[in-house]
C-alpha cells in the first residue's frame, strides 16, 4: 500500500466526520487527544496534522471516527 498522503476522498471523508462528531475542523484542538492526535499538534492546522499522516493512518482515523 502506497505509504504517501491522504487522498483526497480520505481527507474529505475526515473533515466531513469531524464535523459531524462537532471537532474544530480549521485548528487542531485538545478534543483531539480522544482521536490520539500528540499534544505538540494542539492548536496547529487540521490541513497541516493531515499532511503529516499516512494512508493507512487516515484509513484508521475514518474507522475511529465512524466509530464515535
Amino acid at each position: 500500500m502506497n505509504a504517501g498522503r491522504p487522498t483526497f476522498a480520505q481527507r474529505a471523508r475526515i473533515i466531513e466526520l469531524l464535523a459531524r462528531h462537532e471537532f474544530d475542523t480549521r485548528t487542531v484542538t485538545y478534543a483531539y487527544r480522544r482521536l490520539g492526535v500528540s499534544e505538540d499538534r494542539i492548536g496547529r492546522p487540521v490541513d497541516t496534522w493531515l499532511d503529516s499522516i499516512s494512508i493507512e493512518q487516515a484509513s484508521n482515523l475514518i474507522g475511529k471516527l465512524e466509530d464515535l
